[in-house]
């Protein structure tokens, strides 16, 4: 009680023990995953038949946002726009040659000073140079090509290697949507095309042997290659 007078002039010892306060819940990790040129009513998520059943089943049971349009029609402006909460027109980026006004503060900054360890791991040629992207990114790594398989081994390691005692800001930007795509078994004839009945739904074998290398994944001879700074 606030009237409550201690004697301490008495032949005691009087212990004083503050209650135990829980301590704070830790903010809990954060994943961002963006993906270029991804149409979602191709994918059906959270439908029966999805041709991506595993991040079908994740949607069943998450918060979607089924009325959602891009803030801008190609990467670099949309990617600005995601990472900040401005519009096109509030940022400026909407050149390719201009770069983010580093007074901006972005989504990783944000929580880079909420004591959040903060990854970006992308492919596209827009991210390789100095736009602003990085800022707030404790980790920024860019590729101008590099398959998802070795994208997702890259963020492997580096999660992995990281300092788990902070939360952390894990952004992954995947390139592949991009390139042609011949669906493999069992997932070929799945879509039906809505070009027009006489046009081919395939690819042919050359559009087809091209896939390698708009992946990046080998040159001519199936050798395979090594994205420019990696």
């Amino acid at each position: 009680p606030t009237n409550t007078v201690l004697d301490c002039s008495s032949s005691f010892w009087l212990i004083c023990a503050a209650p135990e306060r829980p301590a704070p819940p830790r903010p809990p990790d954060l994943v961002v995953v963006s993906v270029e040129t991804f149409r979602a009513d191709r994918a059906r998520l959270g439908q029966p038949g999805s041709p991506m059943p595993k991040l079908s089943a994740f949607a069943a049971s998450a918060q979607r946002f089924e009325a959602a349009w891009s803030p801008a029609p190609w990467t670099l402006p949309s990617m600005v726009s995601l990472m900040t909460g401005l519009s096109a027109a509030e940022h400026g980026v909407t050149r390719g040659e201009l770069s983010l006004n580093p007074k901006v503060e972005t989504l990783a900054e944000s929580l880079q000073s909420a004591g959040y360890e903060t990854m970006f791991f992308g492919v596209n040629s827009l991210f390789t140079a100095s736009r602003g992207l990085d800022q707030g990114f404790s980790t920024y790594r860019a590729w101008p090509s590099l398959n998802g398989n070795d994208l997702q081994r890259e963020v492997e390691r580096a999660v992995d290697a990281r300092d788990r005692s902070r939360p952390l800001l894990l952004w992954l930007h995947y390139f592949e949507p991009h390139c042609p795509y011949e669906a493999a078994q069992p997932f070929r004839g799945l879509e039906t095309p809505t070009w027009g009945e006489d046009a081919a739904p395939t690819l042919d074998q050359a559009q087809f042997d091209q896939l390698g290398r708009c992946f990046q994944l080998t040159d001519p001879g199936d050798v395979p290659v090594l994205p420019v700074g990696r």
